[in-house]
């Protein structure tokens, strides 16, 4: 079959075509969930939380794996949320905020650096300031009549906890079904990411359990950074092991 052919010729040239389904676990935090989600039989993907949004990268992702879920995207720095605008304005069920989330609700001041990976919030250590908007999961959930988000994703470079805290209600309540934050083991200060061993405890506190660690990068410190994705035990529940391939 012409299918055969091209899968050999492929791997003599070093790669391979995978379906979704044959891909290992802990390759891709989307692809796990969507196993979990497959197997429970409870319920599918229809709300999910982008916090720090970027550009729109991981929304554009999230609609191509979950294309009917309404996506929330929140991204700060308005100049960067004017290009996160334009990237998904195609997409009807990405909704964009000119919002940052903390454990507060708040103005404050961002201080930009020469890339998006080293942005701070509230810091005094880099020049290039803007005012920038910030909210809690908890009171943006309550104002906007979301009742519960299926995953959170969160990539804020450091302010990981701040935005958990403001979300201890949800959290509580058991209204949110998987989390995915960037972190790393060994403290950067010129990189922050979440702390992992922060973050673990926090999250434990509320039942989560660590499901896969995904590797973004590695240095000779060790893993530079990466994502972690943490669920809740009723969010898995049904599900047989998960094996590799996926099945």
């Amino acid at each position: 079959m012409l299918k055969n052919f091209v899968r050999a010729l492929l791997k003599r040239r070093g790669l391979q075509i995978l379906r979704s389904h044959e891909m290992p676990f802990g390759h891709d935090w989307c692809v796990d969930i969507t196993y979990f989600a497959r197997h429970s039989g409870r319920y599918e993907v229809t709300t999910c939380f982008d916090v720090g949004a970027n550009l729109g990268q991981t929304a554009e992702r999230l609609v191509r794996v979950f294309p009917e879920a309404d996506v929330y995207s929140f991204e700060p720095v308005p100049e960067t949320f004017e290009q996160l605008k334009k990237h998904v304005t195609d997409y009807r069920h990405v909704r964009p905020f000119n919002l940052g989330m903390s454990d507060k609700v708040e103005q404050s001041r961002m201080f930009l650096a020469d890339a998006s990976g080293r942005n701070r919030v509230g810091s005094d250590e880099l020049e290039g300031g803007v005012s920038v908007q910030l909210n809690t999961l908890d009171y943006f959930c309550q104002t906007q009549s979301v009742h519960h988000i299926n995953l959170l994703k969160i990539d804020v470079e450091g302010h990981e906890m701040q935005v958990l805290r403001g979300a201890e209600g949800l959290l509580r309540n058991r209204r949110i079904d998987f989390v995915v934050c960037e972190c790393d083991f060994v403290p950067r200060p010129d990189e922050p990411h979440g702390d992992f061993y922060t973050l673990v405890p926090f999250l434990q506190s509320f039942g989560f359990r660590i499901v896969s660690l995904y590797t973004g990068g590695v240095d000779d410190q060790g893993w530079r950074w990466g994502d972690v994705l943490f669920a809740l035990p009723s969010a898995m529940a049904g599900s047989s092991v998960a094996c590799s391939p996926l099945q």
